[in-house]
């Protein structure tokens, strides 16, 4: 998140006057504070608001009034190392002559606990069985500021739902004797939204 809070423990320090110890912390984290740099066990904040990973350090001294320690210091690694949460949108089946882009077919969300996250997707697209004439897999992406990323599958079944639209030859009058085939009196032209293959009879 923006800040993180780690808890230190010094208080196994001791004296072999058994005098009483003070304490006193420091640190070089990012915008680090300690809710009391006098304690022995106290909590640091640190900006993390970056999303990246922090290494950093903290140190202590420990003195009994008379002499002080020498520093004490321990290293503190703050890392994202959980992907994002992705939502796909919903598995949808549309007319094949409908727009397929996300504005259509829905977009996925998602959420980190540490950073941005950046969404992407790419289209996989195969044959269907009648009437779904084609289908595309939509994976969707979600990547963090550190790299973790997670995926997800959205299908779009784009399905022939309209019949062809089929024009008729002209009305023809013919002599009798001569050919009413349709090579002599015109043949009906036909197109269709989804298919380029159509087959005509009569």
């Amino acid at each position: 998140g923006a800040a993180t809070s780690v808890q230190l423990d010094g208080s196994q320090s001791s004296d072999p006057d058994n005098d009483q110890l003070t304490y006193s912390w420091t640190t070089d984290c990012p915008n680090g504070s300690f809710d009391d740099a006098t304690s022995a066990t106290p909590i640091l904040t640190v900006d993390t608001s970056s999303g990246l990973a922090v290494n950093c350090s903290v140190t202590l001294v420990v003195s009994d009034g008379a002499a002080s320690s020498a520093p004490c210091a321990a290293t503190i690694d703050v890392t994202d190392s959980n992907p994002p949460n992705l939502t796909c949108p919903a598995d949808t089946n549309m007319d094949c002559a409908a727009p397929t882009e996300p504005a259509a077919t829905g977009t996925a969300t998602a959420s980190d606990d540490c950073s941005s996250v950046t969404i992407s997707h790419s289209d996989a697209e195969a044959a269907g069985v009648c009437p779904i004439v084609r289908v595309i897999t939509r994976t969707w992406t979600a990547t963090d500021v550190t790299g973790n990323s997670v995926s997800c599958a959205q299908t779009i079944s784009l399905t022939d739902t309209q019949p062809p639209v089929i024009t008729c030859p002209a009305p023809k009058t013919v002599e009798c004797g001569q050919s009413s085939e349709p090579s002599a009196t015109g043949t009906a032209t036909a197109t269709d939204n989804c298919d380029t293959s159509l087959t005509i009879e009569h």
